[in-house]
């Protein structure tokens, strides 16, 4: 790492825009610990509340993603199963950052995926979201793919996306939801 992007790390973090931090293992007892605590520090933003609120429901959404869909790691992939969130106040309300390794194989559908969402608006997400209830089926992760609808739906903003490189046919994948209050 450069020394330069260290010293946009700090700056960031001490000019008040992070508000947590997490990087590490993710499974249900600390994802319901970490949830736990972010309710903790977004109650604190009263001028925010409604945004605020918002941005829970998106963290909840990430959080299980990243426990759900991380590629699983090998005995040669030792920290393939860490995942990254964080969590920024902006000017409009808070955005949400997520990062986790994935499977090469993964990225053309869940870019596909998002790019069908960011192309909705309001009323067709909501048309969406509503027929996919109705016809879910549960997949071998646990989830019924409302997870993308949901957070565009909450945060009233396109899904921001990035899929890097990463090792042994992998490749890390990052989403970012801006939450407008």
């Amino acid at each position: 790492m450069e020394a330069q992007s260290i010293l946009d790390i700090f700056n960031l973090m001490t000019d008040g825009k992070v508000i947590y931090v997490f990087h590490g293992e993710f499974n249900y007892k600390l994802v319901n610990t970490l949830l736990t605590d972010i309710k903790k520090e977004l109650s604190l933003y009263e001028e925010k509340k409604r945004a605020a609120k918002k941005t829970y429901k998106v963290l909840v959404e990430c959080l299980e993603n990243i426990h759900r869909h991380t590629s699983k790691p090998t005995i040669m992939d030792e920290h393939l199963n860490e995942g990254v969130f964080t969590l920024l106040q902006n000017e409009t309300g808070f955005s949400v950052v997520v990062g986790n390794v994935i499977q090469s194989s993964e990225v053309e559908s869940i870019k596909s995926r998002i790019e069908e969402v960011n192309l909705m608006d309001a009323d067709m997400l909501k048309l969406r979201y509503r027929e996919m209830i109705k016809r879910a089926t549960i997949s071998d992760k646990g989830g019924a793919g409302l997870g993308l609808i949901d957070m565009a739906m909450k945060s009233g903003s396109q899904l921001k996306y990035n899929f890097d490189k990463h090792i042994n046919e992998k490749h890390f994948f990052t989403l970012r939801v801006d939450i407008l209050a």
